[in-house]
């Protein structure tokens, strides 16, 4: 087919601008879909980006965009001096497009063609706020960040040619100069006789206590918790095959007595608590009761976990 496609674009791709998705790959994506429905046939040239452009409401880069993502996919080609043309064959060369089922093509199969392991531990039910107020256990807002200003210093990384280096797989264990800064800085202030080699970041907290629980928790476990304490935390030690005891928290922080009398009839393996701030009380630890965990941690044998 020489002449470009004549169907409504408009009823085929609907644009949600409430969506984070960008506008130029949502068209994208609902014409890949088309051409996976038949709706787009092989082989037929596309509008062009001027025409399409008005009949989306859109501007004309947008269009570019979601052409040059399509051809980018292997869903088109642009042939110079003549346009946009559907692949006789998408990148799944070896397989008809044609033989697909409909229902197939046009939802997710119910269920995956194979078995794992699920667990609804991990599982976080997240909700977005429905007002301009959002009440939780002391997130940040995001919307206070300057993102104008954070836009500008990382597009100056990026246009800096001395900053390739920043584009490749760092080391495993973090940044170098980062893990120097902190063991100088917990040699200084925490009297922790440590260097670089003994550090270890992730990208985040659950990510470094689900990575502990997967190395230090074996089933049966026993792991103590404040009351209350980080949910997420005791879903990762559960995950991982540990049993919860829970132990009372006060003005001073995690019940120190409550412990002793456990550690005495019990084999405890780890203490997991926030000594600044626990969650979700806010109240600090005593000086005297983290001697006093030292000590007893050293006594029974167990790990501290903060």
């Amino acid at each position: 087919m020489s002449s470009p496609v004549q169907i409504s674009f408009p009823n085929v791709i609907h644009i949600d601008r409430s969506l984070d998705r960008p506008v130029y790959l949502q068209i994208a994506h609902q014409m890949i879909n088309a051409i996976q429905r038949g709706v787009l046939l092989a082989g037929v040239q596309l509008p062009g980006t001027r025409s399409l452009s008005e009949a989306l409401n859109v501007h004309r880069k947008t269009i570019i965009a979601a052409y040059d993502e399509l051809d980018a996919q292997g869903w088109t080609e642009i042939r110079p001096n003549k346009g946009t043309f559907v692949r006789n064959k998408g990148p799944q060369e070896n397989i008809a497009l044609q033989s697909y089922d409909e229902k197939f093509l046009t939802s997710y199969p119910s269920e995956t063609g194979y078995r794992f392991k699920q667990s609804i531990l991990l599982d976080v039910l997240t909700v977005g706020p429905a007002a301009g107020l959002e009440f939780n256990d002391g997130l940040p807002d995001i919307r206070l960040l300057p993102l104008e200003r954070l836009s500008k210093v990382y597009g100056g990384i990026l246009k800096s040619k001395t900053n390739y280096k920043h584009f490749g797989y760092s080391h495993v264990e973090g940044n170098e100069y980062f893990r120097e800064t902190l063991a100088s800085y917990l040699n200084n202030t925490r009297g922790l006789h440590i260097n670089k080699n003994n550090i270890l970041t992730t990208r985040g907290i659950h990510m470094s206590i689900y990575m502990a629980s997967s190395m230090l928790i074996e089933p049966g476990d026993l792991v103590i918790v404040g009351d209350l304490s980080y949910y997420l935390a005791n879903m990762c030690f559960q995950q991982s095959g540990g049993r919860i005891i829970s132990v009372p928290v006060d003005a001073d922080g995690i019940s120190v007595e409550a412990i002793r009398e456990l550690c005495k009839t019990k084999k405890i393996r780890m203490l997991y608590l926030t000594p600044h701030h626990h969650y979700p009380t806010t109240v600090t630890l005593s000086a005297e009761r983290r001697v006093e965990l030292l000590q007893l941690a050293q006594t029974y044998g167990f790990i501290i976990l903060w």
